[in-house]
């Protein structure tokens, strides 16, 4: 599988990530290198020069911040002097392309990066990476030295990590001039900081010494007793609404004993108001209403009850 390097700008970063993504489907992560993250520094530049060495094809991102980059001339040249096989890809459409370049092959990914973009990239790295290695020696025996930057370059960095960079100074002075604040208010002293479980131990339940606690500890000691508060109102809470509803459940069952009590009371004097049945004064009004003939008539019996 071919390695290869990436040289770019870092004005092109967004682009050039994507098509790293992408050659990494292809090739696997470990053969596409590029310099993710911006360091310096001589150690920096050994490793650039160590993954030149070692790649297979040389890719070179053109645009006119590229083009105009000490570092990425500087890749370029040592790419050269090791004989590498170098592939250019221009980036953008206000690119000048030397007339050195012109005349060599070199890709066009001057629109948008994707999968439907790629592939004549593709097809001239593999071209590139079945060539056979160059079997001259270098063309120098010295490396390309750690180039000076220059002030257009250091323009682009401040504009890359400028921001970055007063973010973290404002930071830390920030942090610096709040913490000189704490000592001086005695609010934190990193000198005194007596464990929070001693004192509790030996204080009240509700009331915990503060000439002895730390600013943070007191705000924890504080915080912990209205948690505790909370919660002493929130079960005070509960218990008062059981008791409203056990007192609303006897109301109701006390009433409705009540009303079972009345409803009794009161069939009990619709029975009593009822006269006793006379079986003599039943049959004579029976007699009496009757206006048939004696074939008619029928025997009026009823076992007497000795009443």
């Amino acid at each position: 599988m071919a390695r290869i390097f990436i040289s770019y700008s870092r004005a092109d970063k967004p682009k050039v990530k994507k098509l790293v993504l992408l050659l990494r489907e292809v090739y696997g992560v470990e053969n596409v290198w590029w310099d993710e993250n911006f360091y310096g520094g001589q150690v920096w530049w050994d490793e650039i020069k160590q993954q030149i060495a070692l790649c297979d094809v040389f890719v070179y991102c053109m645009s006119p911040r590229s083009l105009g980059s000490p570092y990425c001339l500087a890749e370029l040249e040592e790419a050269r002097r090791l004989r590498k096989p170098i592939l250019y890809v221009n980036l953008r459409r206000e690119t000048r392309v030397p007339d050195i370049i012109t005349q060599t092959h070199y890709v066009n990914l001057m629109g948008q990066i994707n999968r439907a973009t790629i592939p004549p990239l593709i097809r001239s790295i593999n071209e590139y990476a079945s060539r056979p290695p160059s079997s001259l020696p270098p063309i120098t025996e010295t490396s390309v030295p750690l180039p000076p930057i220059s002030v257009t370059e250091s323009r682009n960095l401040w504009a890359e990590y400028g921001a970055q960079i007063i973010t973290a100074i404002v930071a830390t002075v920030v942090g610096g001039v709040i913490l000189a604040f704490l000592i001086q208010a005695d609010v934190f002293d990193p000198t005194r900081n007596p464990p929070l479980t001693n004192t509790a131990q030996t204080a009240p339940d509700s009331i915990i010494s503060t000439s002895t606690l730390s600013g943070f500890q007191l705000l924890q000691t504080t915080e912990a007793e209205l948690t505790q508060a909370a919660g002493t109102q929130a079960a005070l809470n509960l218990t008062a609404t059981e008791d409203f509803l056990s007192n609303a459940h006897a109301t109701a069952t006390a009433q409705h004993f009540a009303a079972t009590e009345t409803a009794a009371y009161a069939t009990l004097m619709a029975l009593s108001a009822t006269a006793p049945s006379d079986p003599l004064r039943e049959a004579i009004q029976r007699a009496q209403n009757f206006n048939g003939g004696n074939d008619d008539w029928t025997p009026f019996e009823r076992d007497f009850n000795g009443v």
